[in-house]
Protein backbone atom coordinates (compact mmCIF):
# COMPACT_ATOMS: atom_id res chain seq x y z
CA UNK A 1 0.00 0.00 0.00
CA UNK A 2 1.23 3.49 -0.88
CA UNK A 3 1.88 5.78 2.09
CA UNK A 4 -0.43 8.81 2.19
CA UNK A 5 2.21 11.11 3.69
CA UNK A 6 4.27 11.37 0.51
CA UNK A 7 1.54 11.44 -2.14
CA UNK A 8 1.51 14.58 -4.29
CA UNK A 9 -1.04 15.84 -6.82
CA UNK A 10 -0.10 18.92 -8.81
CA UNK A 11 -2.78 20.83 -10.70
CA UNK A 12 -1.55 22.98 -13.57
CA UNK A 13 -3.98 25.78 -14.41
CA UNK A 14 -4.80 25.85 -18.12
CA UNK A 15 -6.53 28.98 -19.40
CA UNK A 16 -6.54 28.09 -23.11
CA UNK A 17 -7.19 24.71 -24.68
CA UNK A 18 -4.21 24.98 -27.05
CA UNK A 19 -1.81 25.18 -24.08
CA UNK A 20 -2.79 21.88 -22.47
CA UNK A 21 -0.99 19.54 -24.85
CA UNK A 22 2.19 21.62 -24.63
CA UNK A 23 2.00 21.37 -20.83
CA UNK A 24 1.55 17.59 -21.10
CA UNK A 25 4.72 17.31 -23.19
CA UNK A 26 6.69 19.64 -20.91
CA UNK A 27 5.72 17.62 -17.82
CA UNK A 28 6.61 14.33 -19.54
CA UNK A 29 10.00 15.84 -20.39
CA UNK A 30 10.57 17.04 -16.81
CA UNK A 31 9.69 13.62 -15.41
CA UNK A 32 11.89 11.82 -17.94
CA UNK A 33 14.85 14.11 -17.24
CA UNK A 34 14.43 13.36 -13.53
CA UNK A 35 14.52 9.60 -14.15
CA UNK A 36 10.80 9.05 -13.52
CA UNK A 37 8.55 6.74 -15.49
CA UNK A 38 5.24 8.23 -16.63
CA UNK A 39 1.76 6.99 -17.47
CA UNK A 40 0.00 9.59 -19.64
CA UNK A 41 -3.78 9.13 -19.57
CA UNK A 42 -5.66 10.70 -22.48
CA UNK A 43 -9.28 10.74 -23.61
CA UNK A 44 -9.23 8.41 -26.64
CA UNK A 45 -7.18 6.82 -29.41
CA UNK A 46 -7.09 10.04 -31.44
CA UNK A 47 -5.67 11.92 -28.45
CA UNK A 48 -3.14 9.13 -27.85
CA UNK A 49 -1.94 9.41 -31.44
CA UNK A 50 -1.68 13.19 -31.14
CA UNK A 51 0.39 13.01 -27.93
CA UNK A 52 2.54 10.29 -29.51
CA UNK A 53 3.31 12.49 -32.54
CA UNK A 54 4.02 15.56 -30.40
CA UNK A 55 6.43 13.70 -28.13
CA UNK A 56 8.48 12.99 -31.27
CA UNK A 57 8.57 16.62 -32.38
CA UNK A 58 7.97 19.14 -29.58
CA UNK A 59 11.64 19.41 -28.50
CA UNK A 60 14.46 18.96 -31.01
CA UNK A 61 17.03 18.40 -28.27
CA UNK A 62 15.35 15.57 -26.34
CA UNK A 63 13.98 12.20 -27.35
CA UNK A 64 11.61 10.68 -24.83
CA UNK A 65 11.15 6.94 -25.39
CA UNK A 66 7.41 6.28 -25.32
CA UNK A 67 4.66 4.10 -26.71
CA UNK A 68 0.88 3.83 -26.81
CA UNK A 69 -0.55 0.98 -24.72
CA UNK A 70 -4.05 -0.41 -24.45
CA UNK A 71 -5.77 -3.32 -22.73
CA UNK A 72 -4.50 -5.69 -25.48
CA UNK A 73 -0.86 -4.64 -25.10
CA UNK A 74 1.66 -6.76 -23.32
CA UNK A 75 4.06 -5.26 -20.81
CA UNK A 76 5.72 -2.12 -22.13
CA UNK A 77 9.27 -1.16 -21.25
CA UNK A 78 9.32 2.50 -22.29
CA UNK A 79 9.67 5.20 -19.62
CA UNK A 80 6.56 6.99 -20.96
CA UNK A 81 3.35 5.12 -21.70
CA UNK A 82 0.32 6.73 -23.32
CA UNK A 83 -3.01 5.12 -22.43
CA UNK A 84 -6.69 5.94 -22.92
CA UNK A 85 -9.62 6.19 -20.53
CA UNK A 86 -10.77 2.64 -21.34
CA UNK A 87 -8.88 1.05 -18.46
CA UNK A 88 -6.69 1.81 -15.46
CA UNK A 89 -3.28 3.16 -16.48
CA UNK A 90 -0.22 1.04 -15.77
CA UNK A 91 1.35 2.03 -12.46
CA UNK A 92 4.46 4.09 -13.03
CA UNK A 93 6.28 6.73 -10.95
CA UNK A 94 3.99 9.52 -12.18
CA UNK A 95 0.46 9.70 -13.60
CA UNK A 96 -0.16 12.59 -15.98
CA UNK A 97 -3.94 12.90 -16.09
CA UNK A 98 -4.78 14.60 -19.38
CA UNK A 99 -8.11 12.94 -20.21
CA UNK A 100 -10.22 15.67 -18.62
CA UNK A 101 -12.95 13.40 -17.24
CA UNK A 102 -13.52 11.57 -13.99
CA UNK A 103 -10.52 10.45 -11.91
CA UNK A 104 -8.52 7.59 -13.38
CA UNK A 105 -9.38 4.15 -11.97
CA UNK A 106 -6.62 3.17 -9.59
CA UNK A 107 -5.15 6.67 -9.28
CA UNK A 108 -4.51 5.92 -5.59
CA UNK A 109 -1.65 3.61 -6.61
CA UNK A 110 0.42 6.57 -7.84
CA UNK A 111 2.69 8.55 -5.53
CA UNK A 112 2.72 11.55 -7.87
CA UNK A 113 -0.07 12.86 -10.11
CA UNK A 114 0.14 15.77 -12.51
CA UNK A 115 -3.32 16.96 -13.52
CA UNK A 116 -4.78 19.97 -15.25
CA UNK A 117 -7.33 22.50 -14.04
CA UNK A 118 -9.07 23.21 -17.33
CA UNK A 119 -10.32 26.76 -16.67
CA UNK A 120 -11.32 27.51 -20.27
CA UNK A 121 -14.43 25.25 -20.29
CA UNK A 122 -17.18 24.99 -17.64
CA UNK A 123 -17.72 21.22 -18.02
CA UNK A 124 -14.00 20.44 -17.92
CA UNK A 125 -13.60 22.79 -14.95
CA UNK A 126 -16.27 20.77 -13.13
CA UNK A 127 -14.39 17.53 -13.85
CA UNK A 128 -11.15 19.17 -12.66
CA UNK A 129 -12.85 20.00 -9.37
CA UNK A 130 -14.07 16.40 -9.00
CA UNK A 131 -10.56 15.05 -9.52
CA UNK A 132 -9.15 17.61 -7.09
CA UNK A 133 -11.67 16.52 -4.45
CA UNK A 134 -10.93 12.82 -5.12
CA UNK A 135 -7.19 13.39 -4.65
CA UNK A 136 -7.82 15.43 -1.51
CA UNK A 137 -10.04 12.70 -0.07
CA UNK A 138 -7.35 10.09 -0.90
CA UNK A 139 -4.81 12.03 1.19
CA UNK A 140 -2.70 13.67 -1.51
CA UNK A 141 -0.84 16.90 -0.84
CA UNK A 142 -2.27 19.29 -3.44
CA UNK A 143 -0.36 22.03 -5.27
CA UNK A 144 -1.68 24.52 -7.81
CA UNK A 145 0.67 25.66 -10.57
CA UNK A 146 0.14 28.53 -13.01
CA UNK A 147 0.43 27.78 -16.72
CA UNK A 148 3.95 28.84 -17.72
CA UNK A 149 3.86 28.04 -21.45
CA UNK A 150 4.48 30.87 -23.85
Amino acid sequence: MVSKENKLAQFVEITREDRKIKQVCLWVKRCYENGKTVAIRVKDGHSAGYVDSLLWTFDDEVFIPHTIVDHRSGPAMEPALICTCGSAPPVMDVLIEAAGGDPSPGFEKFMHIIDFADLYDDELRSYSRRRYKAYQTAGYTLRLIKDDTR
